[in-house]
């Protein structure tokens, strides 16, 4: 880690989103300067978000590119809870990406990742620099706040 870098502190309340297997959205620029949004498996682990991609993947390149990255993850069952992070790029490394890969995927599809082509894998680790966590809402009747119905 870089000396004085800044590091968010993740609430106990966000870690416990973190801990679900819940995919995040990795947010990056593309050269022309519009968005990229990709779907990932991640982990949280040792204050840093760890990422698995392959060579080749746009979002892996701009992330190598800019170094910065943003993250989303959304509670499936309500998305009022949900957890914005805008990290920096710690570092990428081959080593270990394989095994690295097939962790995820125990916790995301409880099974080893099944190889599919020999592609190089890359362990992707950001650092939380901004965290904004949005807290679950109060569960509301279907009649509304009000107790009156919509109709």
């Amino acid at each position: 880690m870089e000396c004085g870098a800044p590091h968010a502190e993740i609430s106990a309340e966000a870690e416990s989103l973190l801990a679900e297997a819940v995919p995040a959205i990795v947010g990056t620029v593309r050269k022309g300067g519009t968005a990229k949004l990709t779907p990932v498996w991640f982990e949280y682990r040792d204050g840093l978000f760890w990422l698995n991609g392959h060579r080749g993947a746009h979002w892996l390149a701009q992330v190598e590119r800019d170094r910065s990255v943003t993250l989303l993850i959304l509670d499936p069952q309500d998305s009022y809870r949900s957890l914005h992070v805008e990290g920096r790029l710690v570092d990428t490394s081959t080593a270990g990406a394989a095994t690295h890969l097939d962790h995820l995927s125990m916790r995301y599809r409880g099974r080893p990742h099944a190889v599919r082509a020999p592609i190089q894998r890359v362990v992707v680790r950001v650092r939380p620099e901004r965290v904004r966590y949005s807290p679950p809402r109060a569960v509301q009747s279907s009649a509304g706040p009000t107790g009156q119905g919509a109709g």
